[in-house]
């Protein structure tokens, strides 16, 4: 996937994660066209700088964000880059006790995958 196809990806399921915003409504808040949007998201069209950073503002995110996990993983797809992305600005908005609890229960999520695959070798 092309990085400008992930970018619009990651726009739209950065819009999508904050309280579910369309396309219309960003589109107003950046002063483009839906249809602008639209091609931005679907990797048809990049925006141009300017607009990069309405679309962040409006968003409420870094700029940098809009481009995270974008060729960081090779072999993985846009979605699981999405994903992450999207896991990452979600723990953002924890507490330091969520974070910790967070993490045991990703620690417990990881063993208990690592148990799984070493009685599948065995069997």
């Amino acid at each position: 996937m092309t990085p400008k196809k992930a970018l619009g990806l990651r726009i739209k399921s950065l819009r999508k994660l904050r309280g579910g915003m369309n396309q219309d409504a960003l589109a107003e808040q950046v002063g483009m066209s839906t249809e602008a949007i639209s091609m931005i998201e679907r990797g048809i069209n990049s925006p141009s700088f300017d607009n990069l950073l309405k679309i962040a503002a409006a968003l409420d995110a870094p700029v940098g964000s809009l481009f995270a996990y974008i060729d960081k993983i090779p072999g993985e797809s846009a979605e699981r880059a999405t994903a992450l992305a999207d896991a990452n600005d979600r723990t953002a908005q924890l507490t330091d006790d969520d974070l910790d609890i967070l993490n045991v229960q990703l620690e417990a999520t990881i063993e208990k995958r690592k148990r799984r695959k070493a009685r599948k070798r065995r069997a």
